[in-house]
């Protein structure tokens, strides 16, 4: 599974605490993404920007411990203490399957503001 989004909790500003909020938040943060596709062994790289591929979680709820994920990212409120939270992801997902036995390399690229890669080199094996 190869994917790329974002996720919003009640404990990032503008806290939103209803899923459809939070939905709406992530929804929002991941529209500056404007190119994404997964080629596999220098295949053709396929559009993952496509409604088949969009996912929306369901609203969790975690414990967050001190010093946790979401330290640091407002300005204003530089430290998020531990506490329960929820949150919705949204993010552009693909699954692959029925790769041959052996070694496979999966680059995912993509332009959020400025373009990068990521390669995973996986070996698949028999069952």
């Amino acid at each position: 599974m190869i994917g790329l989004g974002s996720a919003f909790s009640n404990a990032e500003y503008p806290y939103p605490a209803t899923e459809a909020a939070q939905r709406a938040e992530a929804l929002a943060a991941d529209q500056g993404l404007t190119e994404f596709t997964i080629s596999v062994d220098d295949g053709r790289p396929v559009d993952i920007l496509r409604r088949r591929f969009e996912l929306f979680s369901p609203q969790r709820t975690v414990q967050l411990p001190e010093d946790n994920i979401l330290d640091g990212l407002d300005p204003e409120h530089p430290e998020v203490p531990a506490q329960t939270i929820t949150f919705t992801a949204h993010a552009w997902v693909a699954l692959l399957h029925n790769l041959r036995p052996g070694r496979h390399t999966i680059v995912a690229s993509a332009v959020w503001g400025e373009p990068f890669a990521i390669s995973h080199d996986i070996t698949v094996v028999r069952r």
